[in-house]
């Protein structure tokens, strides 16, 4: 996700115009899909962040883990999609994201210390109190929160619920302007799913962090770090 898929480099896109080295079977001026570019490539560089994260601590993240699991599935179930609306094999595209869950998606969530745990038998008490001694980030006073096991302060939970809508009307903004058939470039074109898929990233995020999964400051972090790469990114693009 950091590397594979080129989207460190795509996040240029708001301010350099990129080849298009991938076949689209029509021709595709760059400087018109920057920001589906660049939104498709936030979203897969901020997974594959988020997975390098819990790499390193697997343990006492529900909420990155949970966001990660679904936002690399959702990713994966719209590639038959996008296959179909380009016109390409989609039965194809269909076998790969089936591959592709049971080798990114599943092992994140079944192979996880903390799922673990819980087959275990571990109570949900003493659940917590591991998952609150593992994740140590969760518990500082950094304005999010205020103490172990409190959720984000006023000010960033209404900041969360302003992300999370602001998301949830991009999804449907950018579907139904679709459906109205509205294209950057060519009909063939599936960069609305970029799009719809980093609005209902950034709707989900916040509701974990809402709903105080255990970890969530963590996950505050890369969302306020996504938002604030987009408002900047958008502004640049609209201002050129």
């Amino acid at each position: 996700m950091l590397a594979g898929f080129g989207s460190w480099l795509v996040l240029l896109a708001p301010w350099l115009v990129l080849p298009n080295v991938n076949g689209h079977g029509w021709t595709r001026t760059a400087e018109l899909h920057r920001l589906a570019d660049s939104s498709a490539s936030l979203l897969m560089f901020a997974v594959g962040l988020a997975a390098l994260l819990l790499l390193i601590r697997p343990q006492g993240r529900p909420a990155l883990l949970t966001w990660t699991a679904s936002m690399t599935a959702v990713m994966v179930a719209l590639a038959p999609v996008s296959a179909a609306i380009q016109g390409n094999d989609d039965l194809e595209a269909l076998i790969i994201s089936v591959l592709f869950v049971a080798v990114l998606v599943l092992p994140l969530i079944l192979l996880n210390p903390d799922q673990r745990r819980i087959r275990l038998g571990t109570s949900t008490g003493a659940l917590a109190r591991t998952q609150a001694i593992a994740d140590p980030s969760a518990d500082v006073h950094s304005g999010f929160g205020s103490s172990p096991g409190s959720g984000p302060a006023p000010l960033a939970k209404s900041g969360l619920l302003v992300l999370g809508a602001a998301g949830v009307a991009l999804v449907a903004g950018v579907v139904l302007w679709r459906m109205f058939e509205g294209v950057f470039e060519n009909s063939r074109e599936d960069d609305f799913l970029g799009l719809a898929t980093l609005g209902l990233s950034f709707a989900l995020g916040a509701l974990l962090c809402v709903r105080r999964r255990t970890g969530w400051l963590t996950l505050v972090w890369l969302l306020a770090a996504m938002a604030g790469y987009a408002v900047v990114a958008g502004v640049s693009i609209a201002l050129t």
